[in-house]
């Protein structure tokens, strides 16, 4: 076979896998990231407004596989746990470190409040505040950057940081009773994302191994060069 016509079929069987891979998969480019990322279309989240174009994006929602892992779906590479989350800049990040969280947020609003009331757990690693006059959903789940000692009062400090958000959840199939919302920066991206849980103060070392595995997802999801 001629030269030309090897270069005229690999051409084409090019295009061809180009236009299976758009109709599987929708592209979105973070600033910041040198490779853009391709998600599956079942993974994409549609009409969630981020500003510019159908293909520069500032930012993009994922929906993991809780539901499918009801339903018997276990192909699924999230954590069953996971329901959702949205990728951004890293400049898009907002400080989850006490000191440096502005007064006017509801996180410390809430945390400094007349009526609130703060709780330790996990030998005093972490502090649960809540506020059942003004937010009675939910509580938020502070880090200490160090332990509570027993019979130390409970208080946050400048270098504590929230470690998730949490809100009574209606019993479902898994049975799990919070969910809980969690805001991490990770290497070239921001990540915000949802899971389910029995704990009502998630552990640091699971919170952390479960933001590796949903990145591990995501870093797959990263386009081909």
């Amino acid at each position: 076979m001629h030269k030309m016509e090897y270069f005229a079929l690999a051409l084409i069987g090019l295009l061809l896998m180009l236009s299976l891979l758009r109709e599987n998969y929708i592209q979105y480019r973070i600033e910041g990231i040198a490779s853009d990322f391709c998600i599956p279309r079942a993974r994409d989240i549609e009409g969630v407004y981020w500003g510019g174009n159908s293909f520069v994006e500032k930012s993009f929602a994922f929906r993991a596989c809780n539901l499918e892992m009801l339903t018997g779906d276990t192909h699924c590479l999230f954590p069953k746990a996971v329901l959702s989350g949205v990728v951004s800049p890293k400049h898009a990040y907002r400080t989850q470190v006490w000191q440096e969280i502005p007064d006017n947020t509801p996180f410390k609003q809430w945390a400094t409040d007349e009526n609130s009331q703060l709780a330790s757990f996990h030998d005093g690693a972490v502090v649960v505040s809540s506020n059942t006059i003004i937010r009675s959903y939910g509580w938020d789940v502070w880090q200490k950057a160090t332990p509570l000692k027993p019979d130390e009062k409970v208080f946050l400090g400048n270098n504590d940081y929230l470690l998730v958000s949490c809100s009574n959840l209606p019993k479902r199939a898994q049975n799990k009773s919070y969910v809980c919302s969690r805001s991490v920066l990770m290497a070239d991206y921001s990540l915000e994302y949802g899971f389910e849980t029995d704990e009502k103060a998630p552990e640091k070392l699971s919170v952390e191994q479960m933001d590796e595995q949903v990145a591990k997802v995501l870093n797959s999801w990263k386009c081909p060069k």
